[in-house]
């Protein structure tokens, strides 16, 4: 837990502070929400690429890209998600 301390009214009625198995099921969250935004880059980076399906060799070209790139990058898993920096 971060050196704030977060009090927290519980069912009781009574004052407290988070404890363990707040922090764990804080990091359960977190990691589900982690899960869920890679899983959603992951869709709009499959939808991006099959629309470089769609784009004619005169359009390729002005992006920069042939129609082997396109046929490389469109063959890539869904999971292969470009690691941003």
């Amino acid at each position: 837990m971060s050196a704030t301390h977060y009090n927290t009214l519980h069912p009781s009625g009574h004052a407290g502070g988070l404890n363990k198995s707040d922090d764990n099921t804080h990091d359960v969250l977190q990691n589900v929400i982690d899960g869920l935004n890679f899983v959603k880059k992951a869709y709009e980076i499959a939808r991006q690429r099959h629309h470089l399906l769609n784009l004619e060799e005169h359009q390729l070209r002005d992006i920069g890209l042939t129609k082997d790139q396109v046929a490389r990058e469109t063959q890539r898993s869904f999971w292969d998600v470009p690691v941003q920096k």
